[in-house]
């Protein structure tokens, strides 16, 4: 946890109370003390934290003035038992987001969800794994319908299609198989947008080298889904510095449903900004694993039913690529 905000991390913890699943409480303040973090734990949940988080994750409050503490005093008496510091203002600082990172590289599972996904993807955890800008796009805490794309991870272990979870405004994921984004989607997902590998011309035009009569017209790219990644090319293995191998490629575990059906309940404009783009992503990262939540899935003890989409990749933290198909280049 943070120390900028509780309140929304806490409805996890109260969902683990509540089920008796032991936990220990950590904040980034020690993580950002903790270089061995894998000697500890097997699995790291960073539930959302709201209220601006982005880059305040890593810088903290501003040190401005005096210490602002969270300590049990005979002032305070009934706060501090369950974590304390003698300033909530430092963050996770650079040196706990490497201690963060060498966690899932030595094996550990990191669980990050809406603002904390979007912390972890641009922050470079997740090769692979890109996020659109929102242009009109509004989902004011509403119930969206969501479908199984890969039913043989255990993520997805006793779900079928069509589950209703529930999403506010959550990051618009894109995956590639190439750093960067480059190769989803014919250039890296951009909106429904599809774009040229040479850049020349629209998706209607032939592509060919212009001023050069007779040459033949590039091969097209296969056209794939808003959840998928585009097949790496020939060429692009001919330097491929950039390209991710099989084994280390997101794989996306469940997608948002279609436009026309999405919304199941509550507010929801431009739905087909997000509409049928990755909602659960499984990265594998060196021996670990980051999971990408853009939905919600504990959220204020109301969404048991996607409660076990965290339990499952906590039960198989050691083995999650169970069932994956690996391309074939």
């Amino acid at each position: 946890h943070t120390w900028i905000n509780t309140q929304d991390e806490g409805w996890w913890r109260l969902a683990l109370d509540q089920l008796t699943v032991p936990f220990t409480y950590i904040s980034t303040q020690d993580v950002s003390a903790d270089t061995n973090l894998r000697s500890k734990y097997d699995v790291i949940l960073f539930p959302p934290v709201g209220r601006g988080a982005g880059q305040t994750i890593i810088s903290g409050l501003p040190m401005y003035g005096n210490p602002i503490p969270w300590k049990t005093t005979e002032l305070t008496p009934n706060i501090g038992k369950i974590d304390s510091t003698d300033d909530i203002r430092p963050g996770l600082g650079w040196t706990g987001l490497a201690n963060l990172q060498k966690f899932v590289r030595e094996g550990g599972v990191l669980i990050a969800v809406d603002d904390t996904a979007n912390f972890a993807v641009q922050n470079g955890f997740t090769a692979g794994v890109v996020i659109t800008p929102v242009q009109k796009l509004k989902i004011t805490g509403a119930v969206l319908r969501s479908k199984l794309v890969d039913g043989a991870s255990p993520i997805a272990y006793g779900y079928e299609d069509g589950l209703s979870i529930y999403s506010s405004d959550g990051p618009i994921f894109g995956v590639s198989s190439m750093v960067g984004g480059r190769g989803g989607r014919g250039g890296g997902p951009v909106g429904d947008e599809r774009r040229r590998a040479t850049g020349r011309g629209t998706v209607d035009d032939q592509d060919i080298a212009q001023g050069r009569p007779g040459s033949e017209p590039l091969p097209e790219d296969p056209r794939v889904e808003p959840w998928q990644a585009a097949p790496i090319r020939d060429e692009q293995l001919r330097n491929g510095i950039n390209v991710i191998p099989p084994a280390q490629r997101p794989r996306v575990v469940f997608r948002y449903g279609d436009a026309r059906d999405l919304l199941v309940s509550g507010l929801l404009d431009a739905g087909s900004e997000i509409a049928q783009r990755p909602m659960v992503i499984d990265v594998p990262v060196d021996k670990g694993h980051v999971i990408l939540f853009s939905n919600n899935p504990i959220w204020r003890g109301e969404t048991h039913g996607s409660y076990f989409m965290v339990f499952n990749a906590i039960l198989n933290h050691d083995n999650l690529n169970a069932g994956r198909k690996l391309d074939d280049k």
